[in-house]
C-alpha cells in the first residue's frame, strides 16, 4: 500500500468527482487497517482464501454515529446519542471492488506481478432500491412548509422546485452557475455531471418561473460587498456557494416540519423519474435527461412501473381474483 498516493494522484488526473475518490480512500485505509491487524503485509500470502476473509472483515466491521433522527444535529457532541453501525452490502461491495482496482492500476504500473482479486467475482449491482411512496402529494406537502415569503425560504423553495423539475442531481444544483441558465431556451446546462459529462436539461415553466424570481427579488440580497463577483446561482447567508450538506440538511429539516419521511435529493430526482414515467414521458428521453449512459440503469424505472400496473390489474381488472 506504500504507492497509494501516486493512485489517489492517478484518480484525480482522470477528473473523478470528489466523493468517488473519498470513497477509494476510505477504502484503502480499512484495507490497511486489516492488514495490519492481522499481519498479512506480505503479499505472498494473499490468495482468493485469504481475501474472502477480507471481505468477511467488512461484514462484520462496525462504527458509530450520531443517531441524528434523536438528537437534531445538535452541535455539542456531548449531547448527542451515538448508535452502532455496520456496512451495507452495497457498500461492502464498493470498498471490495476499490481496491480490486487499485491492485490492477498496481499491476499496471509492475509494482506487482499478480492481481489476487482476480480470482474473485463480485456482483457490482446488488438490487438498487427506490422508494415507492414519494409521491406528488408528498412533494407538495414538503413544499407546502417551506416559507416563500422570506430570502432564505424562497431560495430553499426554488433549489427544491429546480431539483424535482429536472431531475438534476445535488452535486450538479451545488454546481450551477449563472451561465448554466438559458431562460430563453429553457434549459440548465449540467457541466461535468457524473462521469465528467456535460448536457442540457430541460427547465419546467414552474422551475423556471421560480428560479426567475429567485435571481431577480433574492439572489442579489445574499451577494456580500466582497463576494459580488461570486458566480454560484444557490448561495448561503455569507455569499458563498451553498453546499451539498446545507441542502441535504435543508430538505431534511423541512421533511421533519411536514412529517415526511424518505425525501432526499437523490429521491427527488427518483421521484421525477418515476413522475414523468406515468405521465407516458418515453424513458429514452428520460435517459437523457438524468443523463445515464446505459439504458439499463434508467430501466428501473419502468420495472416498478411495471409492478404498479401489475397491482392495477390484479385490483381492478374484473377477470382478477382480487374483484368482488
Amino acid at each position: 500500500m506504500n504507492f497509494k498516493t501516486e493512485y489517489i494522484a492517478h484518480l484525480e488526473s482522470r477528473g473523478l468527482a470528489g466523493s468517488t475518490i473519498h470513497t477509494a480512500k476510505r477504502a484503502m485505509r480499512l484495507f490497511e487497517n486489516w492488514l495490519r491487524i492481522g499481519a498479512y503485509a506480505d503479499d505472498e500470502k494473499w490468495n482468493k482464501e485469504l481475501l474472502e476473509k477480507y471481505y468477511e472483515y467488512l461484514g462484520s466491521y462496525s462504527y458509530t454515529r450520531a443517531d441524528n433522527a434523536k438528537t437534531g444535529y445538535i452541535k455539542d457532541k456531548t449531547l448527542r446519542k451515538y448508535v452502532t453501525r455496520h456496512l451495507s452490502k452495497e457498500v461492502r461491495i464498493t470498498y471490495f471492488l476499490c481496491i480490486k482496482q487499485y491492485m490492477k492500476y498496481c499491476l499496471e504500473q509492475n509494482i506487482i506481478y499478480a492481481n489476487p482479486f482476480d480470482r474473485i467475482h463480485v456482483r457490482m449491482r446488488v438490487g438498487k432500491k427506490i422508494v415507492r411512496d414519494v409521491s406528488e402529494k408528498n412533494i407538495a406537502e414538503l413544499t407546502e412548509v417551506i416559507p416563500a415569503d422570506t430570502f432564505l425560504g424562497y431560495r430553499n423553495r426554488t433549489i427544491i422546485e429546480v431539483m424535482y423539475g429536472s431531475g438534476i442531481r445535488l452535486s450538479e444544483v451545488k454546481n450551477l452557475n449563472m451561465e448554466d441558465i438559458d431562460f430563453k431556451e429553457g434549459l440548465l446546462r449540467v457541466k461535468q455531471g457524473k462521469g465528467c459529462k456535460d448536457r442540457n436539461v430541460p427547465l419546467c415553466d414552474v422551475s423556471a418561473s421560480y428560479l426567475k424570481e429567485y435571481i431577480r427579488e433574492v439572489r442579489r440580497y445574499l451577494l456580500c460587498v466582497e463576494k459580488q463577483t461570486e458566480n454560484a446561482v444557490f448561495l448561503s447567508v455569507k455569499g458563498n456557494r451553498l453546499d451539498k450538506c446545507s441542502i441535504s440538511r435543508m430538505i431534511r429539516d423541512y421533511c421533519r416540519e411536514a412529517g415526511i419521511q424518505g425525501i432526499t435529493p437523490h429521491r427527488l430526482r427518483h421521484a421525477f423519474s418515476l413522475h414523468m414515467l406515468r405521465s407516458g414521458c418515453d424513458i429514452r428521453f428520460i435517459q437523457e435527461i438524468l443523463g445515464h449512459e446505459e439504458l439499463e440503469t434508467t430501466q428501473i424505472y419502468t420495472e416498478i412501473f411495471d409492478g404498479e400496473l401489475k397491482e392495477k390489474i390484479e385490483q381492478y381488472h374484473p377477470l382478477s381474483s382480487g374483484m368482488e
